[in-house]
């Protein structure tokens, strides 16, 4: 790829590149020869261990906490590629058919506050230990989760993600 008006910012000690109305990606262009590629995985962010009553928003952490309090699963319609909500199509991807995509919510506690935590896609079956095709059952069958929502509530879990704020909830 060729970049022009693109630029590097820096986030949890990580470089991003943003790209503007202006920026161009010129896919193979003519004339440049790649000569190695890395096949190197980017590094996982080192989330530090925080209290729920320390969290600032936008900070990377990881807390460990009991699950307080679930909700059934929700789903939308989703690309499958990247996962995105589709709108009039994947913005990324374009006229792509969906797939159902779920989202859990459920209250973690740490002793010094609780938290609202929400996950997505793959997360949701490995965070409730269940098979991916189970988490979809979720969706026709409801009562199916009932079990399932037993089981997760008062376990024990350590998450790492970043941290945003809930205006509504604060």
């Amino acid at each position: 790829l060729r970049v022009s008006d693109g630029f590097i910012k820096e986030n949890n000690g990580y470089r991003e590149m943003h790209l503007g109305n202006r920026s161009l990606l010129e896919v193979n262009p003519p004339g440049v020869e790649v000569k190695a590629v890395s096949q190197g995985e980017m590094p996982k962010p080192n989330y530090q261990r925080r209290a729920i009553r320390d969290l600032h928003e936008g900070e990377s952490a990881r807390l460990v906490g009991t699950v307080v309090q679930i909700f059934d699963p929700r789903f939308y319609e989703g690309c499958p590629v990247c996962g995105r909500k589709l709108e009039n199509g994947c913005r990324e991807h374009g006229n792509v058919s969906s797939t159902m995509v779920p989202i859990l919510n459920f209250y973690l506690d740490d002793g010094t506050g609780n938290i609202p935590i929400v996950i997505f896609r793959d997360l949701v079956s490995k965070t409730l230990n269940v098979a991916p095709d189970v988490v979809a059952q979720f969706r026709t069958t409801p009562e199916s989760f009932a079990s399932v929502k037993q089981d997760f509530l008062g376990r024990q879990l350590m998450l790492g993600g970043k941290v945003q704020k809930n205006i509504l909830f604060d």
